[in-house]
């Protein structure tokens, strides 16, 4: 089973520091199977700029990361990347995994840990900022974007995906019902799903920012792949580790919980989940 939808969440204590509910997915986690198939066609799209300054926001374990200095290492450019993640145990499993990849010394990389919504970096000097699946996944996706904006240079180049993650929430409305939690519950993943899925929400966050930009670019991909019978225990595992859900979960009594993986493996089984389609928008955008 190599595709997994899990929703990532930002929450911000009162100091504004993100609280790290996802350094424990960092590992035994196939987050790299599961967003390189998105990836592909945007990081086509990354331009090639000798000497360039890349930043990647949100870069998770490194799907993206690892496609990216790939894809410049195979154009013979050089570069110098500057990789950030809110989530410390995030950022040091990318590292190892890029750190086995073996990448020329022409393109270099560093690991900072930082806060998407206040990056740590001056404005107008990266050529690129690529976010896989994180704008859209933070706080506040405008002022996210914002920052992304801001630190590129003018004619810089903003790369960023996001899920259209339906299936996922079909299933947990499926349950909150079977075992009789609020669907109001729900909100967190629903704000996920609507925030930046599609052109039209993508244009209304690009158009809140106070930074001049122009979207070039916005295509949707959706794969298709099918939900094998004897991965649907681990599938379950992974839901029930969605720091999405922690809030609602905790929310049930002991007996209630202990019905919550049979409910959801039964569920899983459903033929409306067979095969899993799921898709992704990927943006380009020029920071004018």
């Amino acid at each position: 089973f190599r595709e997994r939808c899990i929703f990532r969440r930002f929450t911000i204590m009162a100091a504004k520091k993100p609280v790290d509910e996802w350094a424990h997915t960092a590992v035994g986690i196939d987050w790299l199977s599961m967003t390189k198939a998105h990836c592909d066609e945007l990081l086509s799209e990354i331009p090639m700029v000798e000497g360039m300054q890349l930043l990647e926001v949100a870069c998770g374990t490194g799907a993206f990361t690892l496609g990216a200095l790939g894809a410049i290492a195979s154009n013979g450019t050089s570069a110098h990347a500057t990789i950030t993640d809110f989530s410390q145990g995030m950022l040091e499993q990318c590292k190892v995994n890029v750190e086995k990849a073996n990448l020329p010394a022409s393109v270099t990389a560093v690991f900072k840990e930082a806060d998407a919504l206040n990056l740590p970096f001056a404005s107008d000097f990266y050529d690129v900022v690529l976010c896989g699946f994180g704008l859209f996944l933070t706080p506040d996706p405008i002022k996210a974007t914002q920052e992304c904006l801001r630190v590129l240079k003018p004619n810089g180049k903003l790369l960023f995906t996001s899920w259209e993650s339906s299936v996922p929430l079909r299933c947990m409305q499926q349950l909150f019902e079977a075992i009789d939690l609020p669907l109001e519950d729900l909100k967190p993943m629903t704000a996920v799903v609507d925030v930046m899925n599609g052109l039209g929400p993508i244009q209304k966050v690009l158009s809140a920012v106070n930074v001049p930009n122009r979207l070039d670019n916005v295509t949707r991909a959706e794969l298709s792949w099918v939900l094998e019978r004897q991965f649907i225990d681990e599938c379950v595992e992974l839901f029930l580790k969605n720091p999405v859900l922690k809030l609602p979960f905790a929310k049930l009594t002991q007996e209630q919980m202990e019905q919550v993986p049979a409910e959801l493996a039964t569920i899983l089984r459903k033929d409306e989940f067979v095969p899993w389609v799921n898709s992704s928008w990927n943006a380009v955008v020029t920071r004018l």
